[in-house]
């Protein structure tokens, strides 16, 4: 069976070993060590740029109401996270301390 490659993309290398079962004797041919060993290409895809996520700027406070003493507001994704980017951060977010009740 062939082993893992050894990177997981931009090019790497695939091995399989055999096992000498019965060294040559009596005159016979005997096992040299290159045909013990064989070597393929894999993962030969280039690799992914990571793509960090991008939200757009955030959104006015909304105004204070009598039933509830918060202010909120958000924002949105506009480019999400790829390949193992930067995730987003929050998108809404609240504030008590400028509404008077």
């Amino acid at each position: 069976a062939w082993g893992a490659c050894t990177v997981a993309c931009g090019g790497g290398t695939q091995l399989r070993t055999r096992v000498v079962q019965v060294e040559g004797a009596n005159g016979g041919a005997t096992c040299g060590s290159s045909v013990l060993q064989e070597g393929r290409a894999c993962n030969t895809q280039a690799c992914s740029v990571p793509v960090d996520c991008e939200v757009s700027v955030w959104s006015e406070w909304t105004a204070c109401q009598p039933q509830s003493p918060a202010q909120t507001r958000s924002r949105t994704v506009s480019t999400p996270p790829m390949n193992g980017g930067a995730e987003c951060p929050a998108l809404e977010e609240s504030r008590s301390s400028h509404c008077v009740v």
